[in-house]
């Protein structure tokens, strides 16, 4: 058994939709000119809410997601899915300009989906498609008494997942500086910074980050417990394999740079760099 439709996506909420019982897999065609965001979804009948299909590029070791992003480029792609559901929509969530022509066939083979070479991690996969983004700053000069203060603030209205990835701090001073986590932190009023796309000519980020240099350090619903900065400019990393974090809309999560003690007793330099991916919710 087979079943194939065609059709051609234009604005905004236009769908194209294919039965796809009694099959097993399914390879999407999409060639086109266009700005826009196509989201694969499964549904059944009745009330049964719609769940994302994993999209794979053929030919290409990516990882599965059940967006077809474009950003106005010409396209002509090929995906694989495992259907296993009664019909499979092809919605317009993001749509600026052009058009996209889509091509469904749908067959009761087993399943067809494979990745052929080396599969890249989340944050490359979003690198690729324009949700990786960094920001960082090289030179906070922090006097004797006084905290570097960093939050991390993801609007409410954003309407993404942030997923922290890299995380690292330097500081020139000849002693360890300690790094202290806050949780909900109170807001600062500091130097705004806006994370760049790391895939260059797509948008930046709507995400918040700023810092301060306070004599007070940043507050929030907790504090958690110290990490060491080096000294004399030794990189300290987060690792994200391990302490992965993610930031929903309308929440926020920061770090104070202080002293051994409490803030510093000598005067330091601070760098710090961070890196995150977003998924739509």
């Amino acid at each position: 058994m087979t079943k194939r439709i065609e059709g051609t996506i234009y604005a905004l909420n236009d769908e194209i939709v294919i039965d796809v019982q009694g099959t097993a897999s399914a390879t999407i065609s999409v060639s086109g000119t266009f700005d826009g965001d196509i989201a694969v979804v499964g549904a059944n009948s009745g009330y049964s809410p719609e769940g994302g299909r994993l999209l794979f590029q053929s030919g290409v070791g990516a990882l599965g997601s059940n967006l077809i992003v474009n950003s106005g480029a010409a396209i002509e792609k090929e995906f694989r899915i495992v259907t296993g559901s009664e019909r499979i929509i092809l919605r317009a969530t993001r749509w600026a300009s052009g058009s996209a022509k889509v091509d469904v066939y749908a067959t009761e083979d087993p399943s067809t989906v494979f990745v052929n070479g080396p599969v890249h991690t989340s944050f490359e996969q979003a690198v690729r498609d324009g949700r990786g983004y960094s920001a960082g700053v090289g030179d906070v000069a922090v006097q004797t008494g006084e905290f570097l203060n960093i939050t991390f603030v993801n609007p409410p209205d954003s309407g993404r997942n942030a997923f922290m990835q890299i995380r690292s701090f330097q500081q020139e001073a000849t002693e360890s500086l300690v790094l202290h986590i806050v949780s909900d932190p109170d807001p600062i009023t500091g130097t705004l910074i806006t994370p760049l796309n790391l895939n260059n000519g797509n948008p930046a980020s709507d995400m918040e980050i700023r810092y301060e240099v306070d004599t007070t350090a940043l507050t929030g619903a907790s504090v958690g417990p110290g990490a060491f900065i080096p000294a004399n400019g030794v990189p300290y990393d987060i690792d994200a394999d391990i302490f992965l974090r993610v930031v929903p809309p309308g929440k926020a999560f920061g770090f104070y740079v202080g002293g051994t003690g409490s803030n510093p007793a000598q005067a330091s330099k601070v760098a710090f760099v961070y890196g995150h991916y977003e998924e739509d919710i």
